[in-house]
């Protein structure tokens, strides 16, 4: 049995088997069919990637969808466990190396997809993080401007903004309060909705697993 690394990045995924092979595919539809043949002909013990951004996210999904034992871990994981074993050098290579030694050695713990409402939470998530920057920009656009007509065309943006800021955080709350595990969530001090559904998302895992098994994914 082998364990399998995959270093991801936005454009390729690159692909060891533990002590045996080596190859690259595209981080793409086309890519993944031609990874899920190509690991047919090793009996496997898990799959490891970490996650980098949410560029692993579309491989992670097609990789669980097809069957395959997929662990996602947290980076500063990999970093340290590579350090423990004296390999920090940095390539796309090396780093898939690693991995493909940690899904050897290592029993960790397996992949939960999220469910059907954290995806679309996490799309709403996603839209509001775009519309923060975007009014952060503005309004540093706006300190820079002298011409009346120019500032009134930015505050009107900057307010356009805020409201649509105001109905994204009610629609994050109203998809929060559908669920009755994570609404207890948001019940303890200091975990507004924000938080709450940046958890939902990132951490689909929370709530199935232990302690110990969501410290590590989060590289505690």
């Amino acid at each position: 049995m082998y364990g399998i690394g995959i270093d991801v990045s936005q454009a390729t995924l690159d692909v060891a088997v533990h002590e045996q092979a080596f190859d690259q595919f595209s981080n793409d539809k086309r890519g993944f069919v031609r990874l899920i043949q190509w690991l047919k002909q090793w009996p496997i013990t898990q799959v490891v990637l970490e996650a980098s951004g949410g560029y692993e996210r579309a491989a992670l999904a097609a990789l669980h969808e097809a069957g395959l034992p997929m662990v996602r871990i947290n980076p500063a994981r990999a970093r340290r466990f590579a350090q423990a074993t004296g390999r920090a050098a940095k390539t796309d290579r090396l780093d898939a190396a690693v991995l493909a030694q940690m899904a050897h050695l290592l029993p960790l713990t397996r992949y939960v997809p999220p469910a059907p409402w954290q995806r679309r939470l996490a799309e709403f998530a996603q839209c509001r993080r775009h519309l923060v920057q975007m009014r952060v920009s503005e309004m540093q656009r706006l300190r820079q401007l002298t011409d009346p007509v120019l500032i009134t065309i930015k505050q009107r943006h900057l307010a356009q903004l805020s409201e649509d800021l105001k109905q994204l955080d009610k629609a994050i709350a109203e998809q929060l309060a559908a669920q009755p595990g994570w609404k207890n969530i948001g019940t303890l001090k200091g975990a507004g909705p924000i938080l709450v559904s940046t958890l939902a998302c990132e951490l689909p895992e929370l709530g199935t697993l232990g302690s110990k098994a969501i410290a590590s994914l989060v590289g505690l």
